[in-house]
């Protein structure tokens, strides 16, 4: 962000009650560190350190001090999540986005297990409203696996977007009912 855009992002949020912290990004050093951006992208090492060198001002040193000028009553990190979803310390250190359901397909009650100190991301997929998918009854046949724990993981198959409708609604209202 230039300097300009930096105080006026700042001086205008800073008095939000829905801010909690200041982040400089989402996912850029996660997808840096653990996403194969150099190889995809053909990044040189002397490239690749420039880049990352570049990036670690703006955000450990430009930013931080931003922050600090315009609203030091509020905490700043760098980047979201401080730590990737696998790593134990990704519960207890920085914020957590926690996509081991939905993407690691862990059943439902991993989310009683898996309680970060400040979630900032979290969910499994679902349908939207029932309103904005009826245009979809033209479907048929699609398959589904279980991912619920102590079930034996089976496919299941659905006749019509209802069906799918029907389960997803049903996952989320168990989801509810868990003992948190």
């Amino acid at each position: 962000m230039c300097g300009m855009r930096r105080f006026k992002t700042l001086s205008g949020l800073r008095r939000h009650p829905c801010i909690a912290l200041w982040c400089g990004n989402n996912e850029i050093d996660e997808g840096w560190k653990n996403w194969g951006w150099q190889k995809q992208y053909g990044y040189r090492p002397e490239d690749s350190a420039a880049i990352y060198k570049t990036y670690r001002t703006i955000f450990n040193v430009i930013l931080p001090e931003n922050v600090k000028q315009f609203d030091a009553s509020r905490a700043y990190i760098p980047t979201s999540p401080l730590n990737g979803w696998a790593r134990p310390e990704s519960l207890t250190e920085g914020d957590c986005h926690y996509w081991g359901v939905w993407w690691g397909k862990e059943p439902f009650r991993t989310y009683e297990k898996k309680v970060g100190r400040f979630m900032s991301e979290f969910g499994f997929q679902g349908f939207p409203d029932y309103s904005t998918s009826g245009n979809l009854q033209h479907l048929k046949i699609v398959s589904w696996v279980s991912c619920d724990e102590g079930a034996p993981e089976t496919s299941h198959r659905f006749e019509t977007i209802d069906d799918i409708l029907y389960r997803t609604l049903t996952n989320q209202g168990i989801l509810n009912r868990m003992p948190m």
